[in-house]
């Protein structure tokens, strides 16, 4: 199974102050398959998470540790 990784899920999945943490986290156990995302959403996370070095580098581990794969954006195909 294929996932896309929106801003608002990787958020709650960091900050443990987010209503829908639990939900999301739950739901990250259960998923076998592949996360993507793309750099604008990985900018917004990063930016949402500004509060904590700690969750930023979080966030980045994701990617690092291949949890998510960033999904470079591609102008051509837009017009």
């Amino acid at each position: 199974m294929k996932a896309i990784l929106d801003t608002g899920p990787w958020v709650a999945l960091i900050d443990k102050s987010e209503s829908k943490h639990d939900i999301c986290v739950r739901w990250l156990k259960n998923f076998s398959g592949k996360l993507y995302s793309t750099e604008s959403v990985l900018t917004e996370v990063l930016y949402l998470l500004n509060f904590s070095v700690k969750a930023q580098t979080a966030a980045i581990d994701f990617v690092l540790k291949s949890v998510v794969e960033i999904i470079p954006g591609q102008p051509e195909l837009v017009w």
